[in-house]
């Protein structure tokens, strides 16, 4: 998921600077991207992290990368037995 698909879908603000990488990885596991995000909210806009906030720090782009390819993995995994989405 692109960035600018992750503010039209309303899961971040216009303004995010966020990894995409990040983003997708807390949409994945059905999370609010900013919600662990340390971007300055004044950049981006974001909303407030909330004070029990679990510490996702070591979330850089690459541990963001292979969750995504982890899922990706899986998602494939499932269409090629056949139980994916039908075009």
């Amino acid at each position: 998921m692109s960035r600018h698909a992750a503010i039209a879908a309303g899961h971040v603000p216009e303004g995010c600077v966020a990894d995409s990488d990040v983003i997708w990885t807390a949409v994945q596991r059905e999370q609010d991207p900013c919600a662990t995000c340390r971007v300055d909210r004044q950049v981006c806009g974001g909303r407030p992290a909330p004070k029990s906030a679990p510490d996702l720090g070591s979330l850089d782009g690459a541990a963001a990368r292979q969750g995504a390819a982890r899922i990706h993995a899986e998602a494939l995994r499932t269409m090629l037995q056949g139980g994916g989405p039908t075009p």
